[in-house]
């Protein structure tokens, strides 16, 4: 995508300034970052986890590395700390030193080059720094997914029109439930279906007909469970 967006927007030829490196599709802060001071000599840091490890230690950074938003403070740190006439050294310095020295399992702290000027080393604190919450576990959520299909082998998707995860995606049309496997059987889907039609109106099937003005030939077909793991989320 990059690539095709060069040649109409630049001539084909690639940007040699931070604003046009980072306009292009696909590159983020960090690549912007690495691309902009290595190979153009722009002033531009590169924070990656190497380097917040290493910042987090140095000045005893209170804020977890883990957090998206909080990148923006060690961007910060590196736009006054970066080495104007060598940035790229500057970037890729600090990236072997969180990669090697400062890693994030067994560090060396005494054979860091700038254990004189690090706060949590002087403080003997390095066992506190970075600051990374562990990952929660997958939420799990659990889906009826009603697939249609014509005559002509087309099936019926939708387009997620939320904003929040997964947005713009396409899916099969989708219902939520509770759990609906035991422990140790899968639970008939459509005697589900029929026992939630008697007690709370119209099953999943018929509302989905009203909302889509169709009509559909329905059929039992038994399917293995699918799990789908993404970020913070178990289908």
């Amino acid at each position: 995508a990059a690539a095709q967006q060069i040649i109409p927007d630049f001539g084909g030829q690639f940007p040699n300034t931070h604003e046009g490196i980072s306009g292009l599709k696909g590159i983020g802060p960090y690549t912007a970052g690495a691309i902009s001071s290595i190979a153009f000599n722009l002033p531009e840091p590169a924070v990656d986890g190497n380097v917040m490890r290493v910042l987090a230690r140095l000045f005893e950074v209170n804020y977890d590395i883990g957090v998206p938003s909080n990148r923006k403070i060690f961007q910060a740190i590196m736009e006054i700390l970066i080495d104007p006439k060598r940035p790229g050294d500057f970037n890729q310095a600090l990236m072997d030193l969180g990669s090697d020295i400062e890693s994030p399992v067994n560090p060396r702290p005494e054979e860091s080059p700038v254990k004189e000027f690090s706060a949590a080393y002087q403080n003997g604190t390095m066992d506190r720094y970075p600051i990374k919450e562990p990952k929660k576990k997958p939420l799990p959520i659990y889906l009826k997914a009603l697939v249609v299909c014509n005559d002509r082998g087309q099936y019926l998707l939708e387009k997620n029109e939320s904003e929040k995860l997964l947005a713009g995606f396409w899916h099969f049309p989708l219902i939520e439930v509770e759990d609906f496997y035991s422990d140790d059987n899968q639970i008939d889907l459509f005697s589900q279906v029929k026992e939630e039609s008697r007690a709370f109106g119209p099953s999943p099937q018929e509302n989905f007909e009203q909302d889509y003005d169709l009509e559909v030939n329905w059929s039992q077909q038994v399917f293995d469970q699918v799990k789908h793991v993404f970020s913070h989320r178990k289908w």
